[in-house]
Formats: structure tokens, C-alpha cells, sequence
């Protein structure tokens, strides 16, 4: 049996094979002038995301990870500079570049979260708060999560920053680390936001240099970075970064998942 591709059909590829049948996550390709292709991650946010959940069947949609969080496709890079409501029936739909008109690579391969199901959010904080282990399990493995460390020792309000990155932790190192920085780690995290932002010298890999975030940021990695723009690595540890953030009193934090931002419902 043959199945008829049109365009402007979609699909999500994950080769960690997280996906369930509630839950569907990957690397966002459509099918266009007769081959799959990617999206770029520019201005890619989960309004751009949600269409694509929707288009798959999925009623929520949990996050829209950047830089090419599912691996780096192959092939075509079909849409750039999507810019969606959240209601169109298809990605194409949407305002973008125009087919096959994009200025980035497959390091900026935009990617999707989707799930159907019953999901907590949090009144005031807009995280997704769910104890199913599944879901907790798709969010933590994504690339891209935040952790704190205190001499060695993970922490929990405050610390080094570190983050994950192709499979390994590194530091985060900036020469103009500030409150708004600060304030993306914090609550991707899941605490309210930022108290301060300040240096801890640190040792191993440099995962992340010089992000430069406005503070409405999902995750760190959707910051502007050295990385990002073709820069290279060259700041020492003695930049690494540190937070101490805002602690909740109900304690909701740890059950939040760390990669997850505003769930848009159909």
C-alpha cells in the first residue's frame, strides 16, 4: 500500500525513540516539490510549533525546541522565518521566507513536542506540572536542560550554571552575564525568575559562550549565542556563570518539567 504524500504534509523525527502513543517528538520536516525537508529555528516559537501538533492529531503542545535538538536533518531546508497564529491548518499557511528561501543550516533545524492526554498547568507560572513518569522522562532527556552545581554537588535554587549539550554537561561562560540571562535559566528550571546573576569559576567543558537573552526566552539555547552566529569558543572559566533564583513557596518546581513552555490548546 502507497501512501500519497501532498504538500505541505508533515512529520517529526526522533531517533532517541521517546515517542508513545500519547506523545509525539522529533525534528519538524515537510513534504514539498517532492522531498522532505526542514524548518529553520528563526523566530520558531510554539505558536509555529502547535500547528504542526495540531496537523499530526496532538492537542497540546509542550514545547518547540531550537537548534536542531532532535539531530541535524539532511536534504532540502524548505521554511524559514515561520511566523504562525496557532490555528492554521497547515505550516504552510503561515507567514514565512517563501520555499526554499532561508540564511541558516541544518545546526538551526527547528524541532516539536507534542501530547494528547490530560495535562496540570500551573496557574501562575504556565509550566506544564505532571507526575507521570513519561512525560517527566520526554522533557528531562531533551537537549538543551539546565541544572545547578555547588562545588561539585547538583543544587537546587542556586549555583553554576550548566547544561547539556550533545549528550554532555558543560559550563556556560559570559562576559556580560546579567538579570535577563539569569532569569531564562531560572525558570526553565521552574522557579518564578531571578534574584541574581553572577560569576563562579568552573572547570571542563564550555557548553554554551556569551547568550544574550531578552528574559522571555523558553530555554537558554533559544538566546542569541556565540555558537549560534558562527563564533568560536574563546572565554576562559573564569566567566562561568551562576544564578540564585526565586524559590516558590508551594514547591511546585520539582515536578515541572524542565523543557517545557505555554501549552496552547485547540
Amino acid at each position: 500500500m502507497f501512501t500519497t504524500l501532498i504538500i505541505g504534509s508533515v512529520r517529526l523525527v526522533n531517533q532517541n525513540s521517546l515517542n508513545h502513543q500519547n506523545s509525539l517528538s522529533g525534528r519538524v520536516e515537510v513534504w514539498s516539490k517532492g522531498a522532505w525537508g526542514t524548518v529553520c529555528d528563526d523566530s520558531w516559537d510554539l505558536f509555529d510549533a502547535a500547528v504542526i501538533c495540531h496537523q499530526l492529531g496532538y492537542e497540546h503542545t509542550l514545547s518547540a525546541p531550537h537548534r536542531a535538538a532532535f539531530g541535524h536533518g539532511s536534504g532540502p531546508i524548505w521554511l524559514d522565518d515561520v511566523a504562525c497564529v496557532g490555528n492554521e491548518s497547515s505550516i504552510f499557511n503561515c507567514t514565512h521566507r517563501g520555499i526554499s528561501v532561508h540564511n541558516c543550516g541544518h545546526y538551526s533545524d527547528a524541532s516539536a513536542v507534542c501530547y494528547k492526554g490530560e495535562l496540570y498547568i500551573h496557574p501562575s507560572r504556565y509550566y506544564v506540572v505532571s507526575t507521570d513518569h513519561y512525560i517527566r522522562k520526554l522533557c528531562l532527556s531533551t537537549v538543551g536542560k539546565v541544572r545547578l552545581s555547588t562545588a561539585g554537588s547538583v543544587s537546587t535554587a542556586s549555583g553554576q550554571v550548566e547544561i547539556s549539550v550533545n549528550g554532555e554537561w558543560g559550563t556556560v561562560c559570559d562576559n556580560a552575564w546579567n538579570l535577563d540571562d539569569a532569569t531564562v535559566v531560572c525558570r526553565q528550571l521552574g522557579y518564578d525568575g531571578a534574584w541574581t546573576a553572577h560569576y563562579q569559576p568552573g572547570s571542563g567543558l564550555v557548553k554554551v559562550e556569551d547568550p544574550q537573552c531578552s528574559g522571555e526566552e523558553v530555554t537558554l539555547l533559544d538566546c542569541w549565542t556565540a555558537q549560534s552566529n558562527g563564533g568560536g569558543m574563546f572565554c576562559s572559566h573564569g566567566r562561568d556563570v551562576a544564578v540564585e533564583c526565586v524559590t516558590s513557596p508551594s514547591g511546585m518546581h520539582q515536578y515541572e518539567c524542565h523543557f517545557v513552555s505555554t501549552i496552547i490548546n485547540t
